[in-house]
């Protein structure tokens, strides 16, 4: 969980200077109205103008250093603000890395973007709107008190400032506090959903418009922003009404103070109007308290949420003392996973060798567990029993990034970002020059279709690849990941969602793009594996067969089975 006393730790001076800087503005307010106070009095009763300029001195001095100090203090703050926001989202970031692909959970990408944004604003809030402000009106408060005790000679004018303050402003604020818990959370929820309700649509509008459900989608979708906004009016009229109370809690503030000192009858009438300024400023600052305390319940909620997220256990573990990697044999010895203990297990007593130089294929059909065992041999997720092996030690004494720089995946559903088609490639080796970047795209035959395009590699690939055709964005993650030079390559479902001549012609081309390269390809097609050295047959996450294409064939087991089935179709 984000440790709020460290990352504030690192800027603890610059968080002290900003509230030294608003005590300041805030003290220069109170000097300010309080010889205003006297000086417009004094003034009534037409004194010589030398009896005067002392406290027009004052007043200008302070009018001027109001305005410094809340300068200085927004220059402080809005540049710690900024500071704790970048600290913040970057630690979030790291936190979910490791988390991604395989160990994210239920939350949606929407609502991931939700508490990567929207959570995390108000998280910073909290360091800036919700402890500083409160900060400032007690000390004020304490100054104000004093000041109107020496005014008036008279203990019970401070006394009544603060029982009044701690009555109304402090008092309200808790209040307004405890009914907004519930509002704040519910909103924070419906954000979400609301943002993963936008991504949705954004993203499914063709097929949803193509199916006649475009109407539905964008009703969900307007429903989710009434319920946000209900919630935020529920919230707004909540804060109106507490600062309607503060504001009435200055009046009698004010009044019961002015009552106290004329019934001491000690205070000097050209007093009386300063000390009834004094309870006014005071209160105006004591108006940020109830603000405060919603940025504390706001800031709580998002905790919430952001805590549901990064507190998810990791799918993988990083070792303590990591060896270093080298190219051997990858192996699976007795594997079993299951994603949640409640769940079905996915992989049950798989066992593989995948020698180096060796061409093995994967087959099965779909939800066999073929693509889990994928991300178990680049480890996206670690065994839950058994053991995984790099040579004759456990994949789980490697780092992972390490793992992933010597193993490969490319994956049925790679992305395809909305930038050129070279920056696309060279996401693979960002140091890549333009002749690299060709011949891995000539090997994964893409190269003359590329030449033939007006603005060639500089052509944009569209939101998520979507100028591309389904063999071009397979093609165009073939060359990513051959320009990567991985020497173990995992090919999962290279030829998923194409016609079959397009997959033939692909998986060919995959073939003799990959010589050199210890490869798995993992498949629910068959033509093609002939070349294969081996070829195992994986069935609810178990071997249920394996050998040669040959020997395979000439069995009457499920890969015979499956030959006659995809040569009857």
């Amino acid at each position: 969980m984000l440790d709020a006393r460290k990352l504030l730790g690192g800027h603890s001076g610059r968080w002290l200077v900003g509230a030294l800087l608003a005590l300041g503005a805030a003290t220069s307010g109170l000097g300010l109205l309080v010889i205003s106070g006297f000086l417009i009095s004094s003034a009534a009763l037409k004194p010589p103008v030398l009896y005067l300029m002392l406290a027009i001195v004052v007043v200008r001095f302070f009018a001027l250093a109001r305005a410094g100090f809340r300068y200085l203090e927004r220059l402080v703050v809005h540049d710690l603000s900024f500071r704790l926001l970048a600290q913040i989202r970057v630690w979030l970031y790291r936190r979910l890395e490791p988390l991604l692909p395989a160990g994210l959970g239920e939350p949606q990408l929407g609502d991931v973007l939700a508490r990567l944004v929207g959570d995390v604003e108000a998280l910073q809030d909290v360091f800036i709107r919700g402890l500083i402000p409160p900060a400032v009106a007690s000390l004020v408060l304490m100054l104000g008190a004093a000041v109107a005790i020496g005014l008036s000679s008279s203990l019970y004018s401070g006394l009544v400032l603060v029982v009044v303050f701690l009555v109304f402003p402090v008092g309200l604020a808790w209040l307004g506090r405890v009914r907004a818990h519930a509002g704040w959370r519910r909103q924070a929820t419906t954000r979400g959903q609301l943002s993963s309700a936008w991504v949705e649509l954004l993203a499914g509008a063709q097929e949803a418009v193509a199916l006649g459900r475009g109407q539905h989608l964008v009703r969900r979708l307007a429903g989710l922003d009434q319920a946000l906004e209900r919630s935020g009016r529920r919230l707004t009229s909540l804060a109106s009404g507490l600062d309607g109370a503060v504001l009435g809690a200055a009046g009698v503030a004010c009044a019961s103070v002015l009552t106290v000192a004329v019934a001491a009858s000690h205070v000097e009438r050209v007093w009386l109007a300063s000390l009834g300024l004094i309870t006014l400023v005071v209160f105006d600052i004591a108006r940020s308290v109830p603000d405060s305390m919603w940025c504390l319940e706001r800031g709580r909620a998002a905790s919430q949420r952001i805590s549901a997220v990064t507190e998810l256990p990791a799918p993988v573990r990083e070792p303590e003392r990591p060896r270093p990697v080298r190219l051997d044999t990858l192996a699976l010895e007795d594997a079993w996973l299951r994603y949640r203990p409640n769940l079905d297990w996915v992989l049950t007593g798989v066992s593989l060798r995948l020698e180096v130089g060796r061409r093995m294929g994967l087959v099965g059909p779909s939800g066999a567990g073929k693509t889990t065992l994928a991300h178990v041999l680049v480890r996206f997720r670690d065994l839950d029993r058994g053991r995984a092996l790099l040579g004759a030690h456990d994949l789980r004494q490697y780092r992972p990034e390490d793992v992933r720089r010597l193993v490969g995946l490319c994956a049925q559903d790679a992305h395809v970002f909305d930038t050129t088609l070279l920056e696309n490639v060279r996401l693979a080796r960002p140091d890549a020059t333009l002749g690299e970047v060709e011949e891995a795209a000539a090997r994964a035959h893409l190269l003359d279709w590329i030449r033939t395009l007006p603005d060639g590699w500089q052509t944009r690939a569209g939101d998520a690849g979507d100028r591309l055709s389904g063999g071009q964005r397979q093609r165009l993650a073939l060359a990513r990941a051959l320009l990567a030079r991985f020497p173990i390559l995992i090919l999962d479902e290279p030829t998923a969602n194409l016609d079959q001549e397009t997959a033939d012609r692909l998986l060919a081309d995959i073939l003799v793009a990959s010589e050199g390269c210890t490869l798995l390809l993992i498949s629910h097609r068959l033509r093609g594996l002939e070349t294969m050295d081996e070829i195992l047959v994986l069935e609810e996450g178990r071997i249920v067969e394996a050998g040669t294409p040959a020997e395979l064939a000439g069995r009457a087991g499920r890969y015979s089975a499956m030959l006659a089935r995809a040569g009857a179709g």
